[in-house]
């Protein structure tokens, strides 16, 4: 039931999050919000294939050894990833955006058409789906691959990469450590 409504146990780095959060009210101010965005952000990795990963891993930890258990586990991965094969086939229709091209006048020229990233769209308008978690990181994650395997041969690597990070510090509950790294990037 806790898990349910994302009060379950924080993770390692979490607890590490917190604990540097603790050493200074300029981290507190920077990481307002810590437990529920990282909770959210790793129920939205559980329904990826990273998911299969985590119940192997309780598998031979042996905090999963039930097969009720097991199962219940496993679930989340696979819905995800056949929801994440759906997402992929709309990415490639053009319904569903990821974080955008790598080259600064191509995506200023796709901003500048109403086109805007991580976003569904709905008729002509497209509607962002940054706070629909957990379902968002498989949204941003299944496009972004899309956008990546569009890409230059020689800028898949650094696509893939961005996508993560983009991934990350999109949640409208991480703006505030994503403005503050721009800040220190580019005062």
């Amino acid at each position: 039931q806790k898990q349910a409504t994302f009060q379950d146990e924080a993770g390692k780095i979490t607890q590490g999050i917190l604990l540097m959060r603790g050493t200074s009210p300029l981290w507190q101010l920077i990481l307002p919000f810590v437990r529920t965005p990282a909770r959210l952000l790793s129920a939205g990795l559980e329904r990826t294939p990273l998911g299969f990963a985590k119940v192997w891993k309780g598998i031979h930890e042996g905090t999963l050894k039930d097969r009720g258990e097991i199962a219940d586990a496993m679930i989340k991965p696979m819905i995800g990833t056949m929801l994440g094969i759906g997402f992929v086939a709309a990415a490639k229709n053009g319904l569903i955006t990821g974080s955008g091209p790598t080259d600064l006048k191509e995506r200023k020229l796709k901003l500048a058409t109403g086109w805007q990233p991580y976003s569904v769209k709905i008729g002509d308008s497209w509607v962002s789906y940054k706070r629909l978690e957990p379902l968002a990181t498989t949204l941003g994650l299944a496009s972004d691959l899309v956008e990546a395997s569009a890409e230059d041969r020689g800028k898949i690597a650094e696509k893939i990469q961005a996508a993560i990070v983009d991934n990350i510090t999109s949640k409208s509950y991480l703006q505030g450590v994503a403005n503050f790294g721009e800040l220190i990037a580019d005062p």
